[in-house]
């Protein structure tokens, strides 16, 4: 609120809030917006030899340094010969008056003011005012690109004066596949692959954390593919090291805009911490042509390499990884890709990774970093699990997994693994209560 009452302070004539006496004299040096605009200087020019005559009258100076006093007499000349012509201020005498030549129609005086439409109510004028304030708290100054930049999504099309940016995806998942008629109702979305560090201007190693979300069209609120706090950071050893996602939770959907936002720190001693890639980029579903595509952050002390794959007209697998008989500990891997894109898996389970959960319940499950992929309609999964043992594989099932597979059990050796999936359709499911509308703004963003 503090932003907000500075910004309406700067807003009223003469406000500033405590810039000082210096301030106050520039105020009172700064010539008014009608001394620099004067209405009556806004003349009707026809043909460019007039209007070459009018610029030259002005601006070559006289011996007193100034052309003001041949434009007055030009402006005098002109309403002495409306007089001669049977001028004057009665309306009967202009209507009876001949035309007028074209140097006396260079002194003919238009006012010019646009026309804005109706004036905005009181609530208009609220709701624009918020949009203002709320932008302005999305704005950071970036050292790398010497500049100011939003650091978080700011949708050009919409009013965010009541958006909670921070507020998280409700979105369930979409109809069962089978229940789907026409495939012309998918949405296309997008399976990220990899985030990588390719660029520190702290060097390495460096312990990250904060935060990566996307935002799509279902909601526009926060689906996270990253997300840690200061006691967990994650350490980054060099420009090949990736992210260790665990997200989505739902699939992506777009067909238009995908927005992927930044919030990264780098762990410092004590309680100092360092902005390290904030900003937002991106995803155009309409400009895709390749299956791999990267999109790069440049800002404050990094760039960092978005890696991801679009999927049109997409489906999504939820998984589920059982291990029925031979291990109380899983340590391996599990990654998928599908048969229209071999060449681009997905890392869903590493067992090597600091903070995975390797612990196999009582039942058999493992706990999935990510669990969902998204799949074009007409192809299929495929699911890879190695297990490994003092460091070697000892152990590893494939499995190729259509829309009509929804279980699928495999025994090799010691182990019996069951694999599990889940078909939805990823569908635009708009919710009405995403938009407001305010007077004649209705597209409040809520």
């Amino acid at each position: 609120m503090g932003d907000a009452r500075g910004l309406c302070a700067m807003m009223e004539p003469g406000g500033g809030g405590g810039e000082g006496p210096a301030a106050a004299a520039e105020q009172r040096q700064r010539p008014s917006l009608a001394e620099v605009v004067n209405p009556m200087q806004v003349l009707d020019l026809e043909g460019e030899s007039v209007a070459g005559h009018l610029l030259e009258q002005q601006t070559n100076c006289d011996d007193s340094g100034s052309g003001i006093g041949k434009m007055g007499k030009l402006t005098k000349k002109v309403a002495m010969e409306k007089e001669e012509h049977g001028g004057g201020t009665a309306a009967g005498k202009e209507e009876n008056q001949p035309p007028l030549k074209k140097q006396q129609q260079v002194g003919k005086v238009k006012k010019r003011f646009p026309d804005f439409g109706p004036e905005l109510t009181w609530e208009e004028k609220a709701v624009s005012v918020l949009d203002i304030v709320r932008r302005y708290q999305l704005t950071e100054y970036d050292p790398k690109l010497k500049e100011f930049t939003p650091t978080r999504v700011c949708f050009c099309f919409f009013n965010m004066a009541f958006f909670d940016i921070d507020k998280e995806s409700k979105i369930r998942p979409g109809s069962p596949i089978h229940t789907i008629s026409k495939f012309g109702m998918l949405e296309g979305s997008v399976n990220v692959i990899a985030i990588k560090v390719t660029e520190s201007d702290s060097g390495y190693p460096i312990s990250i954390f904060g935060t990566v979300l996307a935002r799509d069209k279902l909601d526009y609120r926060c689906v996270y593919l990253f997300r840690r706090d200061r006691d967990h950071p994650q350490l980054i050893t060099s420009p090949e090291d990736t992210l260790t996602l665990t997200g989505p939770k739902r699939g992506l959907a777009t067909k238009g805009s995908m927005y992927f936002e930044f919030n990264l720190k780098i762990k410092g001693d004590g309680a100092t911490d360092k902005d390290f890639s904030k900003g937002f980029i991106e995803h155009d579903a309409v400009a895709y042509e390749k299956p791999l595509k990267t999109l790069e952050l440049e800002s404050f002390m990094s760039t960092v390499a978005f890696i991801y794959t679009p999927v049109p007209y997409a489906v999504q697998a939820t998984l589920a990884v059982n291990f029925l008989e031979g291990l109380s500990n899983f340590t391996g891997t599990v990654s998928a890709w599908t048969t229209g894109n071999v060449e681009n898996e997905i890392i869903l389970y590493d067992s090597r990774v600091e903070g995975t959960e390797t612990t196999v319940r009582n039942d058999g499950h493992v706990t999935l970093t990510r669990n969902i992929v998204a799949v074009v309609f007409k192809h299929k999964l495929v699911l890879k699990v190695c297990v490994f043992e003092g460091g070697s594989e000892v152990a590893c099932f494939k499995f190729v997994l259509g829309h009509c597979d929804e279980e699928c059990t495999r025994k090799k050796g010691p182990y019996v693994l069951q694999v599990k999936v889940r078909w939805t359709g990823i569908i635009a499911q708009y919710n009405r209560k995403m938009w407001e509308r305010i007077g004649r703004f209705g597209n409040i963003l809520w």
